[in-house]
């Protein structure tokens, strides 16, 4: 009886640990894949500056310059859509993972209770 509960509290902890560690890769993935979006975002911004300041620079009347800002505003606005829909994906992506990994370690989990109380 006491080899039984030394093995059942054994084959928890490692359940728990496992159940750790793959937390902790899917939180390093996650952090990997918010930390490329991220950057992406800030280098879209900076390279659409540095090209607007380029065409303002070379503009001769004020309707060029009107119209550079304007085609600015379209692009950014269009970049912008986008970049948010990657965000969502993301989003989505990170919910599903998470969701999936708290259900394999749930059901793991009852597998073990059930084990613990039969031997009891």
């Amino acid at each position: 009886m006491q080899n039984q509960l030394v093995d059942l509290t054994t084959q928890t902890l490692e359940s728990a640990f496992n159940a750790a560690k793959e937390l902790a890769a899917l939180n390093a993935k996650i952090a990997e894949q918010m930390i490329a979006h991220q950057l992406d975002a800030v280098t879209e911004v900076v390279d659409a500056s540095l090209a607007q300041m380029q065409r303002v620079r070379d503009v001769k009347t004020p309707e060029d310059f009107v119209n550079a800002q304007r085609e600015f505003v379209e692009v950014s606005a269009k970049q912008g859509v986008e970049r948010v829909r990657k965000g969502v994906s993301l989003a989505t992506e990170v919910r599903d993972s998470y969701s999936e990994l708290l259900q394999k370690n749930v059901a793991q989990s009852v597998k073990e209770l059930k084990t613990a109380k039969k031997a009891a």
